[in-house]
């Protein structure tokens, strides 16, 4: 009995690291894209926070593309909002434009403004403050190249 059992955890300890790279990661972008994508395909007409969240995941990740760009837009035809235009100037920061950033972040300011979310008013602060800075940055050195 013993080496049968020496011999299953030998081809067991083995085999285990072989099977595994078979597996996807559940956390790598690739993943996260695949399930963001099957969730704002399989959203209910009209629901812009799905739509909306799936962007904000993908672009919290460095993801920027033009599915993402669609979602937000599709997200703010059907509820303009602070939180979908902030994910809107976060879309354009990614893409080194921070003039367009900024503009869509101000135009959420003052959506939040009139809602009354300090909060939110505090992170787009910062946000036009970073994307003023940036783009001034640029601007006195030259574009970055990617």
């Amino acid at each position: 009995m013993r080496p049968i059992l020496i011999i299953y955890f030998t081809v067991l300890w083995f085999t285990s690291p072989a099977l595994a790279e078979g597996r996807i990661d559940r956390n790598s972008d690739e993943s996260i894209l695949i399930r963001m994508k099957n969730r704002a395909e399989n959203a209910r007409e009209g629901d812009w926070k799905i739509l909306a969240d799936c962007a904000e995941k993908l672009i919290s990740r460095g993801i920027a593309n033009d599915e993402i760009l669609s979602w937000i837009e599709k997200s703010i035809c059907v509820e303009e909002n602070y939180y979908n235009l902030s994910l809107l100037g976060d879309y354009f920061h990614l893409k080194q434009d921070y003039s367009l950033a900024k503009q869509f972040y101000v135009k959420a300011l003052l959506m939040a403004q009139k809602v009354n979310n300090p909060d939110a008013m505090r992170r787009l602060q910062w946000k036009i403050l970073i994307s003023m800075g940036t783009e001034n940055y640029y601007n006195s050195v030259g574009t970055p190249s990617r």
